[in-house]
């Protein structure tokens, strides 16, 4: 098994069927950058525009969800999405392409209910934009210095929670800040950065009153600009309510097998966390159909958790809060759990074998919750230390541990802080697996284009871990008729076990729109195939991934 990449597979697309404008001229300019408003609710349909270059318009577009149909109207870059009324929230992922060109995949949220879109200006507390509880803000920081405000009105006690999602979800390029502010301006609570670069408050109201919410932002990359940021790529989902908000769902690393076909979390041990959630809130968790992402929620809260997922029959455990740590069984596990005190460890028991080699990987940062992990590996008959780690890499706080045995027997895994860090937003989750020699190979673009009668070429990267000396076969699946490509074969050593190249040759009459797979399979000296099957990927962020590539064969240019 890979260690512990989180894939999810977008293996196939619903097709919505656009009429062309016949147009000849050339498009390679054809881009799509974003969706405004960025997110639309469920069982209902909706306008949104998409942001970039259109030569040729209508176009058609492809979503990875079959719930989620979405057509082109007469209007350029003008676009109607209906979602059905059971889809589950989460994300969708979205391509455009005419005849000749394609653009690269784009992320839609999928939310509960439908958003409202701030209105301009809001920039001061006499200009907020009041608010009616709970809602869902589609905005924009348009221009440097910008301030967008609202206004909420609470209750004594009530708990209010305020989320932005822009730079994680929506990869818009800003680090957000949140304010709640009185009516004089007086900054009652602010944060910057809680869900990755992305802020969240949570503020209970001493009295009855009105407060301000207030938005602003920073250059994701810092500059030497001083002042606030804002530019047309600023694009932000606000979520706001009183009511029930889910953060996040433990475990983050889901064997789908385990959880398939459960819908609450005692049947699935999955751990919702959040503000004002109902002791009896059903926790649902829907599964892509094509074998893809793992999504978590609760139908009448806020908030949902897309999970990672793990390969194989991973046993799952949880942390206890007293008494002796839980024990695995066996490998590979899966053990969650939460800092919820300072100076706290979280341990557990796992058996390893004599000469074997043993990783411990922590996802707690990388889903952009809070842990900046310890992991240490003890004895526990002496209670000496094995081995420890608290970084992967420079800007890399997922600790990941690696062990080989000298003796059989149990080892003992710890997980604490490394800054004493606790609350709701320290949670993690740990896999826990003897070590095997695996290869990941990936391109650096999800979409590739040609034209008839001619060839491109496709760069693969191949990243061959711990000791993974297999010949590979790299060979294109689902061609389209009139396309071919020649098998490559990776060695374990050369140039060819890093990188090879993929020619893809198309004859004159060939036209395309659609996806591909490539696959390498380990082969013997001989070329006979030995059984294990590797996808070619395209990393979309640290926990998401596709397998399908896109490929455009288009009419050559005179």
């Amino acid at each position: 098994m890979h260690r512990s990449v989180l894939s999810f597979s977008l293996l196939t697309f619903s097709l919505v069927a656009v009429s062309f404008v016949g147009s000849e001229k050339a498009n390679a300019q054809l881009q799509l950058e974003r969706f405004f408003p960025p997110s639309v609710g469920t069982g209902r349909t909706s306008e949104v525009t998409a942001e970039g270059k259109f030569p040729n318009w209508p176009v058609t577009a492809v979503s990875d969800r079959p719930d989620v149909t979405i057509t082109a109207q007469e209007d350029s870059a003008k676009l109607s999405v209906s979602v059905a009324a059971d889809a589950p929230p989460g994300l969708c992922w979205i391509r455009l392409h005419d005849e000749s060109a394609a653009t690269s995949l784009v992320p839609l949220l999928i939310e509960p209910q439908s958003t409202v879109a701030e209105s301009e200006p809001n920039n001061e507390i006499q200009a907020a934009n009041s608010l009616s509880l709970p809602a869902i803000v589609s905005g924009r920081l348009h221009r440097r210095n910008e301030i967008d405000t609202y206004a909420v009105d609470l209750q004594k006690d009530q708990t209010l929670v305020v989320a932005i999602i822009a730079n994680r979800l929506l990869r818009s390029p800003m680090d957000a800040v949140l304010q709640i502010v009185d009516q004089h301006g007086n900054v009652r609570l602010q944060n910057d950065d809680s869900r990755g670069l992305d802020p969240l408050l949570v503020y209970r109201a001493p009295d009855d009153e009105q407060c301000f919410i207030r938005l602003f932002a920073f250059p994701e990359t810092p500059t030497s600009t001083i002042g606030y940021a804002g530019d047309a790529s600023f694009v932000y989902q606000l979520k706001v309510t009183t009511g029930s908000y889910l953060n996040h769902v433990t475990p983050l690393l889901l064997n789908k097998s385990k959880a398939e076909g459960s819908e609450n979390a005692t049947e699935t041990a999955l751990k919702p966390v959040g503000w004002n959630l109902q002791s009896h809130a059903r926790l649902k968790t829907a599964f892509d159909p094509n074998g893809g992402s793992v999504t978590s929620y609760i139908p009448a809260a806020m908030g949902w958790q897309l999970h990672g997922g793990v390969s194989g029959e991973a046993e799952f455990l949880r942390e206890v809060a007293a008494g002796s740590p839980p024990t695995a069984d066996r490998l590979p596990v899966i053990f969650a759990g939460q800092i919820e005190r300072p100076e706290e460890v979280d341990r557990l028991l796992f058996p390893v074998e004599k000469g074997k080699r043993y990783r411990a990987t922590v996802h707690s940062q990388d889903f952009a919750l809070a842990v900046d992990s310890v992991l240490r590996l003890i004895d526990p008959a002496d209670d000496q230390e094995l081995a420890r780690n608290d970084d992967t890499g420079r800007h890399e706080y997922d600790a990941s541990v690696t062990y080989q045995a000298k003796t059989g027997g149990l080892i003992e895994l710890q997980v604490s802080d490394l800054v004493d860090g606790f609350g709701p937003l320290h949670a993690y989750t740990v896999i826990v697996e003897a070590i095997e020699p695996t290869v990941s190979l990936t391109v650096d673009q999800d979409h590739f284009s040609l034209a008839a009668d001619g060839e491109t070429e496709v760069t693969i990267a191949i990243d061959r871990q711990d000791g993974f000396d297999t010949r590979l076969r790299v060979r294109a699946l689902d061609l389209p008729e009139g396309v071919a490509a020649a098998e490559l074969i990776s060695e374990p050593k050369g140039d060819s076990a890093k990188q090879v190249k993929l020619k893809l040759k198309a004859d004159a009459k060939s036209r395309h729109q659609g996806t591909i797979r490539i696959v390498a399979s380990s082969i013997d000296e001989e070329g006979a195939n030995t059984g294990s099957e590797y996808p070619v990927r395209f990393v979309l962020s640290e926990t998401e991934s596709v397998e399908s590539i896109w490929l455009t064969i288009a009419a050559r240019k005179e």
